[in-house]
């Protein structure tokens, strides 16, 4: 909502980057936790893995950073070739949340999951 409010007293440039890159940024969030749920879903079903499996917090944190990563190059991509500054701003703003994910993964390298 912050982001709304400033933006609504800068310019239209401005407007279009931070607002528009906001929007797109949840958009591109709400498809990756559908992916998340679906994949979640189909690895439960009997016959899609043997044994167990279970991934560290640190692999968890990795994944997750590595995803918003490839996230925000499409969008980085895309708005290169429509030219439209709200996707580099979704671009930033998903970047920026990948290298939090990563800088988390990184510190709290010493978590283990659960015995």
């Amino acid at each position: 909502m912050a982001i709304f409010v400033f933006s609504s007293y800068v310019d239209d440039t401005a407007f279009v980057f931070l607002a528009g890159g906001w929007v797109i940024t949840l958009t591109a969030s709400i498809a990756l936790n559908v992916r998340a749920i679906l994949f979640l879903r189909s690895l439960s079903l009997p016959a899609a893995a043997e044994g167990t499996l279970t991934f560290s917090p640190r692999l968890a944190l990795q994944d997750q950073a590595f995803q918003l990563f490839g996230m925000a190059t499409f969008c980085l991509i895309i708005g290169a070739l429509l030219a439209h500054l709200a996707l580099f701003g979704s671009a930033i703003f998903i970047a920026a949340t990948g290298a939090g994910y990563l800088r988390r993964a990184k510190t709290n390298a010493n978590i283990h999951a659960p015995v």
